[in-house]
């Protein structure tokens, strides 16, 4: 019994000195800030966190019919919340990649500056810019972006 808490503390001390993270992100938001070109009503936004092919946080919204509340303007702000699919530990998010998509009823292009808001699960908020995003799909097609998160240098504060 002493050699598996030995084992054990051992481990999470090797854990702690390599700067491992223990937190997790518990919600991730996006808001959208269209630019120049308008996001049509029935265009469906279709983003995700992603890790080594494993989806952590989804997006797939905004769709409800091509004038409706789901038409954002050009210079307008949308706030989403993504769902959350898996758990997500804050040491293993530089690894990740952000996709950003969308899909149209016919043809959209879309341009927009997404910022990605994450909660951590202490509590700690953290916000990254992506920067401008232009999006166009054509005949329902799925057109994506991808960034890679290590790119933002993300540093979550202790």
């Amino acid at each position: 019994m002493k050699r598996i808490g030995f084992t054990c503390l051992l481990i999470l001390l090797a854990a702690t000195c390599h700067g491992q993270d223990a937190r997790t992100i518990a919600k991730a938001s996006i808001t959208f800030h269209t630019t120049r070109d308008d996001k049509d009503g029935d265009s469906q936004v279709r983003d995700r966190i992603t890790c080594n092919g494993q989806d952590f946080f989804q997006l797939f919204c905004c769709s409800s019919g091509r004038k409706g509340p789901d038409h954002w303007d050009d210079n307008s702000d949308e706030t989403r919340t993504m769902d959350k699919v898996s758990t997500l530990q804050v040491s293993d998010f530089s690894s990740c990649m952000f996709v950003a998509g969308l899909t149209a009823k016919g043809n959209d292009a879309w341009i927009a500056i997404y910022t990605l808001d994450l909660t951590l699960s202490d509590g700690t908020r953290m916000d990254y810019s992506l920067g401008e995003i232009w999006l166009d799909s054509e005949h329902s097609n799925l057109t994506e972006k991808s960034i890679i998160l290590a790119r933002l240098n993300p540093t979550f504060p202790q």
